[in-house]
């Protein structure tokens, strides 16, 4: 049994133990009284049987928390997760990112690899294994993973895979140059299967929401109860977290921002919809492409930050636009959920300070003052290892719900 795995069925008292350290990197057996309401002798008996089977850890308080009292260190309790680290499997719309991440969301190796999503998956799987063990004997961890979690580019339901679209016409190629019909392992939940070659548990989730998972856990959305995190870089896309867990929606699709209708009398979307804003974005799926189209010659992404960095007015007019036209609806959206704050894709660097310029403009003018002066808007801390890090953290959560049965 593998350490951190509770040998058998766990009680009442130890499932509420468990579930108030959800979310929570550590708390005191003061605290976890408090949170379970259970009795004090309940929680110590319980905390002293869940330590004896491994599946909590003790250590002392971290000293810079604050003041305590004279006497014995306090000390907190964690949840106990594998050794072995967390795979993550990025497709892109136009990469793919292998990476070996900790639980605790570090990030030990990542690196682009030429896999497509539109590859079969008989091809996708070993290409997949053999460079996820290339990449762990580089950095000297061997190749053994605990879990895994690809990360899907694409309006996707848990369970079910990613939503059905129109079928791709030569017309609608014409309309949309990049777009790439759907492989057929794409339209069912690819975990089982990535699960069955990597014999540990795999679990598939949007891009956008893992995201902004990460940046709600340990970036820019930390201690914030309400985050909306803006995709930009990579596809226009959204994720929702409140109250600290991912929120999906009765379909196990929300916060598909790119689908929101913006123009009336817009083009037919591939979801169905007219004038979504992917419709209006349609160069490509990246930003950099609505970019080059603006500037007539191949520039790299890196290009692009550089030149709004250094005030370029069309790359900033740009992306300013960008801003206003998903924070208009992101303003009503503020209106319905009242979130805390807007985080915008900190894999922009420093182009993401004019999108995140245009969004609070279409705050301030669109909602009212006791919504908007609630919503900070700000760019993301994690830049690209924000999928990473919040994959980690969806790993936890599905350790901790094998736990708990």
């Amino acid at each position: 049994m593998a350490s951190g795995q509770a040998p058998h069925p766990l009680r009442l008292s130890e499932r509420r133990v468990l579930a108030a350290l959800r979310g929570q990197p550590a708390l005191s057996r003061s605290a976890l009284v408090e949170v379970t309401g259970l009795p004090r002798a309940t929680v110590l008996a319980t905390v002293t049987g869940l330590l004896r089977r491994g599946v909590l850890a003790e250590r002392d308080d971290d000293p810079g928390s604050g003041p305590r009292a004279v006497g014995r260190p306090a000390s907190v309790l964690s949840v106990v997760y594998p050794a072995a680290p967390v795979a993550v499997i990025s497709f892109a719309h136009s990469s793919t990112t292998i990476a070996l991440c900790g639980y605790a969301g570090t990030v030990l190796a990542r690196r682009s690899v030429p896999i497509a999503r539109g590859d079969d998956l008989a091809e996708v799987l070993p290409a997949v294994r053999a460079e996820l063990a290339d990449l762990g004997a580089a950095i000297g961890i061997g190749d053994q993973v605990s879990a895994g979690v690809v990360a899907v580019p694409l309006p996707f339901r848990r369970g079910q895979g990613v939503a059905r679209v129109r079928p791709v016409t030569p017309s609608m190629l014409a309309t949309f140059p990049n777009l790439h019909p759907l492989p057929d392992w794409l339209l069912t939940d690819p975990s089982a299967r990535f699960t069955e070659a990597f014999g540990v548990p795999v679990v598939a989730e949007n891009d956008a929401n893992l995201a902004a998972l990460g940046e709600t856990v340990s970036g820019a959305g930390h201690g914030h109860r309400g985050v909306v995190y803006v995709a930009a870089k990579d596809g226009i896309g959204a994720g929702l977290v409140l109250d600290g867990r991912l929120y999906r929606g009765a379909g196990g699709i929300a916060g598909e921002l790119g689908h929101i209708s913006v123009r009336d009398d817009g083009q037919l979307c591939v979801c169905g919809n007219r004038g979504c804003l992917v419709t209006v974005y349609r160069n490509g799926p990246q930003l950099i492409d609505e970019i080059q189209t603006a500037y007539g010659q191949a520039i790299t992404f890196e290009d692009m930050q550089s030149l709004a960095e250094h005030g370029d007015v069309g790359v900033r007019r740009i992306l300013a636009d960008l801003g206003r036209t998903v924070g208009r609806p992101l303003a009503d959206l503020s209106v319905l959920l009242n979130p805390d704050v807007i985080v915008v894709d900190g894999s922009l660097g420093a182009a993401a300070e004019p999108v995140v310029a245009g969004v609070r403009e279409m705050i301030d003018r669109h909602a009212p003052p006791m919504i908007s002066e609630f919503v900070q808007v700000v760019a993301g801390r994690l830049g690209g290892d924000a999928q990473l890090v919040g994959a980690a953290a969806l790993a936890r959560e599905c350790h901790l719900d094998e736990l708990l049965g």
